[in-house]
């Protein structure tokens, strides 16, 4: 099954593109002459690409990423839209760069689809998924104010005290853009069972990586991803689940032995066949379950 296009909740394409030209001169990402070659970079390679809808984000923890490195990144996914290679949204993975209630104005200005509060640890919103912390007043205030102005909060980085007081604040279906499942791997970043249910159930939405930890203690490939989503249609039904790869946020070494980019996924695909899924329910996994997640949050 390899022509179908593929959605994508989560992928670092545009700091690992932009990353190897920061200016450490003034701590900016761009330049003019960088921001043109990695425009036309991150665009030659989803052009290859067998694309619907991706979420890009940026990856902002330790990297001094300023708001205006965040404008021209933004600048990046609307070039993007506009030329029509895929339909794209923008995404910052770890606000913790924001200082005040006027760096969240800023933020909300530029339009992201979704934003982390953290990433894996703690900082001034909320407990990571390696810390100890809970929501704080300021993480509640900036979960309503951004809810209001029409951005999702991502719970993919939360830990699981900061996640359940999430829970009772929010009045979204619930966004996990990229993690995997604890009851197949005990990891930290993986979700409880309880957790998954109470995502499907404000019919929310599940990215699955390809990140090799998280999946289990040896190297993965194809069969594993496919095995993850089995677990999750055979426990909490189809359509709340579908990729959140973290392409480029994975080192390659982490990823599936035989997937290297998203023209290799219908080897999940073939594998979900093979286990009896039909046509229509591999598309929603594929495809559709992010695109109308999307579509269902946006109206």
């Amino acid at each position: 099954m390899n022509k179908f296009l593929v959605s994508d909740s989560h992928t670092d394409i545009l700091t690992s593109f932009g990353i190897k030209k920061k200016n450490k001169k003034d701590n900016s990402y761009f330049q003019t002459n960088d921001y043109q070659e990695i425009k036309d970079k991150v665009c030659t390679f989803l052009t290859n690409q067998n694309l619907d809808i991706i979420s890009l984000a940026v990856f902002t923890y330790n990297k001094n990423i300023t708001l205006r490195d965040l404008e021209l990144f933004k600048n990046i996914v609307d070039e993007i839209n506009e030329r029509k290679i895929a339909k794209t949204l923008f995404g910052v993975e770890d606000i913790g760069f924001v200082k005040n209630f006027y760096d969240l104005q800023d933020l909300v200005k530029l339009k992201p689809f979704s934003c982390t509060l953290t990433w894996n640890n703690d900082n001034k919103f909320c407990g990571g998924a390696y810390g100890k912390s809970n929501l704080t007043e300021f993480g509640k205030f900036t979960i309503n104010y951004l809810e209001k102005c029409g951005i999702l909060i991502d719970t993919a980085h939360m830990n699981r005290k900061s996640f359940w007081e999430f829970v009772d604040l929010t009045t979204k279906p619930i966004f996990n853009s990229h993690s995997n499942i604890f009851s197949l791997h005990k990891h930290k970043r993986n979700l409880l069972d309880k957790q998954i249910k109470k995502i499907v159930d404000t019919n929310g939405y599940v990215g699955i990586t390809l990140y090799d930890k998280f999946v289990k203690s040896r190297p993965i490939n194809s069969y594993d991803i496919a095995v993850q989503f089995n677990y999750l249609v055979e426990k909490f039904g189809i359509n709340n689940f579908g990729f959140g790869t973290d392409f480029f946020g994975i080192d390659e070494k982490n990823l599936p032995t035989d997937i290297s980019s998203y023209n290799d996924l219908y080897k999940v695909a073939d594998h979900l066949l093979s286990f009896g899924y039909t046509a229509q329910n591999i598309e929603k996994l594929m495809t559709k379950n992010f695109s109308d997640f999307v579509y269902r949050v946006r109206d």
